[in-house]
């Protein structure tokens, strides 16, 4: 409990007002470490990761640490944070709760703990401080290509582009059956030599058919 209430304090403090945001003042660092496990330049390297998210997304990613894997809700979260990064020391574990209704929506099943699972296995060797800043900054560098990937907007082809569509596959679908014909008749019906072929290619064809062959 006392984990949940601090991390939901800190979380609070990245509400800032209208006026603020609209001035560039910077909130406090989005990290939760009620245990004080994190020195302070690792949350200066959290705090640089998430505001370089933030200036890709829109949207914070904060991060939350503990002696224990926190619990995170993302309904319990101020406006404004897009994912919870949460961390434990004591069994080395990694939680990624995916906060925005839209990436919630887009995101496929398990992805968010596909992502946690394999940060937490290429820092694994990591210190606890380490592992997780490295983890934060890893995070804030793919994830926003990735969210705004599964986020685009539908596409919208006219009934033009489907028209071409279908007449170019059922020209590609005749052009393969054209070679798989042609193939299968010059399989039975070969080229053969005639008679009047007296160029020195067709000579040349003669001599090596008269040869003994030998593997």
């Amino acid at each position: 409990m006392k984990g949940t209430s601090a991390a939901a304090l800190v979380l609070c403090a990245l509400m800032i007002p209208a006026e603020a945001a609209a001035q560039a003042v910077a909130p406090l660092a989005p990290v939760a470490d009620p245990d004080g496990l994190l020195p302070p330049a690792a949350k200066a390297r959290i705090g640089a990761a998430a505001s370089e998210f933030r200036a890709e997304t829109g949207q914070w990613m904060a991060v939350v640490v503990g002696l224990r894997l926190p619990a995170i809700q993302p309904g319990n979260t101020p406006g404004g944070v897009g994912l919870v990064l949460a961390a434990a020391r004591d069994d080395d574990s990694l939680r990624l709760v995916l906060v925005d209704p839209a990436w919630r929506a887009a995101a496929p099943e398990e992805w968010a703990d596909l992502v946690a699972n394999r940060t937490e296995t290429r820092f694994r060797g990591e210190d606890f401080a380490e592992r997780v800043a490295l983890g934060a900054e890893l995070l804030a560098r793919i994830l926003p290509d990735k969210l705004a990937f599964m986020t685009r907007p539908p596409s919208k082809l006219g009934e033009g582009s489907y028209t071409f569509a279908r007449y170019a596959m059922k020209a590609i679908e005749l052009f393969v059956w054209v070679i798989i014909l042609y193939t299968a008749y010059r399989t039975v019906r070969e080229n053969r030599l005639r008679d009047t072929d007296r160029d020195a290619f067709s000579n040349e064809l003669r001599r090596l058919r008269e040869q003994e062959n030998r593997w």
